[in-house]
């Protein structure tokens, strides 16, 4: 009798997988719509949700590992079905993977674009400040008892 437990694994570890990065999916949308809020505290509470399932496709992945250096073609099916599935919860576990990672990089092009925005105003704000300030000095100079109009006494 054929040994079936190792394509089982595989079609269990792929069906996680998938599960999880359709999670991820959920999150990463959400992520999009709190970055473009510009909502610090939701982003960084979205993140920790993350986190927890980025590090539950990393334990699927690593045990995913051994079967990529089998050869497909060995592996013995309980069915060609269930050899069929399995490779379909793969392929779909690929492309929610690649829509992850457009999004994850979306994310960060807007985060960049909104720290770059949020550098531009603190300049200018440090600008208007030392204008501000050169004028202040400028009106005390001119409102001192120092100013041109009192003669300068040098007798004791």
């Amino acid at each position: 009798m054929p040994d079936y437990t190792s394509t089982d694994r595989l079609y269990q570890l792929c069906r996680e997988r998938l599960t999880v990065l359709e999670q991820l999916r959920v999150l990463a949308l959400q992520q999009l719509d709190v970055v473009h809020s510009i909502d610090t505290d939701g982003l960084l509470s979205m993140l920790a949700q993350k986190q927890s399932l980025l590090d539950a496709v990393q334990r699927i992945q690593s045990e995913l590992l051994p079967y990529q250096s089998q050869d497909p073609e060995q592996r013995t099916w309980s069915s060609p079905q269930k050899r069929l599935e399995c490779r379909e919860l793969a392929d779909q576990g690929q492309r929610i993977l690649q829509d992850l990672l457009s999004m994850e990089a979306s994310s960060i092009e807007t985060l960049r674009a909104q720290r770059d925005t949020v550098a531009s105003e603190l300049e200018l704000t440090h600008q208007a400040q030392e204008v501000r300030s050169a004028y202040d000095c400028h009106e005390l100079f001119e409102t001192s008892s120092f100013s041109n109009d009192t003669p300068l006494s040098l007798e004791g």
